[in-house]
């Protein structure tokens, strides 16, 4: 079975205890059954510790603690399962995290998430075009119905037409969105704001940001749109990482118009609190637009109930 995954993939490091927004923090953490059946027979005071430590119900999964912390997250920002029990003792979602996977019949797309405030610099800082490269693995794979093959092709073409720097970013993803007969409603940026702020959420960070740009006025587009000059690519790669992540995700009747219309809808929203920001203060620094992406990932990207109402938003008819 074939493995595709970015050129960027190899490059993503964790920065452990020096990240700021820790992804063992605020996030209910599931256990897999052989995790689980691992956990249950270690022995000892840390067998104790981790017997204590995981609820059965209504899914394994480890009881935070004060601030939302994992009960195995130190003092030190690092975790104790991997310094008592090795990295192979991580759970599923631990040793994965922040990757992302999309299983298909005979292939599967391994990518990072911008959840990751490394991973957000990482993707962000690119000069170059992605280029996707694949691997094979020893699984046998099945044959891709009609539906599957179609998605994939048009999913490669569209990244390809995002890519293509003779044209502007604008007209890409106006270009894009007609290929994929998706359609996004003329919405202010308020009302796009308002919409966002519909969706579930859990950081108050995002729901203040969300509420600065309904309020905003006299947004200066135009001095944004000059001094973006110099980091488009920003946006570009972040067209690219929405239509990577999601076209074909779950293949559907539609999933093709979804996607592009999220990966749309996103970058609008990104580049009007950009614009925003710099309104305010008269620029909007890297780091500043990498914490941006970053939250917006964790709020919109992890919630399925989020991706589905984009989806139904703005895939158009």
């Amino acid at each position: 079975m074939k493995v595709v995954f970015p050129d960027y993939y190899d490059d993503f490091k964790c920065t452990a205890s020096a990240c700021r927004h820790n992804c063992c923090i605020g996030w209910e953490i599931d256990i897999d059954d052989e995790s689980l059946a691992r956990y249950r027979s270690v022995g000892g005071e840390f067998g104790k510790r981790l017997k204590k430590n995981i609820a059965r119900r209504p899914t394994a999964h480890f009881i935070l603690g004060e601030n939302e912390r994992c009960p195995f997250l130190n003092d030190c920002n690092l975790c104790d399962i991997y310094s008592e029990l090795g990295e192979d003792a991580l759970c599923q979602i631990c040793a994965d995290h922040p990757r992302f996977r999309n299983f298909y019949s005979n292939s599967t797309e391994i990518g990072l998430g911008l959840c990751c405030e490394a991973v957000s610099a990482l993707v962000l800082s690119r000069e170059e075009p992605v280029r996707f490269l694949f691997s094979e693995d020893d699984e046998e794979g099945e044959k891709a119905d009609e539906l599957e093959k179609a998605v994939l092709k048009t999913k490669y073409d569209l990244l390809g037409l995002l890519q293509n720097r003779s044209i502007s970013l604008y007209e890409r993803v106006e270009k894009a969105l007609a290929m994929c007969a998706a359609e996004l409603p003329k919405l202010k940026n308020s009302e796009l704001a308002r919409f966002f702020l519909s969706l579930e959420r859990l950081d108050e960070k995002w729901t203040e940001v969300l509420g600065e740009l309904i309020e905003a006025e006299n947004v200066d587009f135009e001095g944004f749109g000059k001094y973006a000059e110099e980091f488009m690519r920003e946006y570009e790669q972040l067209a690219v990482y929405f239509v990577y992540r999601h076209m074909g995700a779950q293949i559907f009747d539609g999933c093709i118009a979804g996607a592009m219309g999220l990966a749309a809808v996103s970058l609008q929203l990104l580049y009007a609190i950009g614009a925003m920001e710099y309104t305010k203060k008269g620029s909007f620094e890297f780091d500043e637009r990498c914490e941006l992406v970053r939250l917006y990932s964790a709020e919109i990207e992890y919630s399925q109930e989020n991706i589905d109402a984009l989806w139904d938003a703005f895939a158009g008819e």
